[in-house]
């Protein structure tokens, strides 16, 4: 088994750290992660891609030509992927307004990056049982965090 999974945005929306979170995740559920980032030279609102590739057995070539699932949070390089999931307003494919429902329910648009992940690990079929939060999240609002995974894990497709 091998899973394909592509993030893009722009700087300053949490891409990275969203990335580095769910590899830490995958890695403790004993799968074998690369991770990839690919990003413009500017910090803020530049953007940035990250390429995740997890397998039950090593990986040999961690570069992907099409993903099984693309995440895309802001207006950026198209990515070929299976399924496609959208911030409102940026594709034809499955479009989730993210930052509406962080305004409406977090007040707050920098949990969009945890609202999103915690769609994907519902996607990957990853149990938020199984997931140590206290151990992968930084102290910098854990609980808003969690909280906002959690919201995104149970957002309905």
């Amino acid at each position: 088994m091998i899973k394909k999974i592509s993030i893009s945005g722009s700087g300053g929306q949490g891409v990275k750290l969203m990335s580095l979170l769910l590899s830490k995740i995958i890695t403790k559920l004993d799968y074998n992660v690369s991770l990839v980032f690919d990003y413009d030279s500017a910090m803020r609102g530049g953007g940035i891609d990250s390429f995740i590739v997890y397998s039950d057995e090593k990986i040999g070539n961690p570069l992907m030509d099409k993903a099984d699932i693309h995440i895309k949070l802001s207006e950026s390089r198209d990515i070929e992927a299976e399924e496609i999931i959208c911030q409102k307003g940026l594709c034809d494919g499955k479009e989730i307004d993210f930052k509406e429902i962080a305004r409406n329910e977090f007040g707050n648009v920098i949990v969009v990056n945890m609202l999103s992940l915690g769609f994907l690990l519902k996607k990957l079929n990853i149990s938020l049982g199984k997931i140590d939060f206290d151990e992968i999240l930084p102290e910098r609002n854990k609980k808003q965090n969690i909280e906002a995974i959690k919201y995104g894990y149970n957002l309905k497709e």
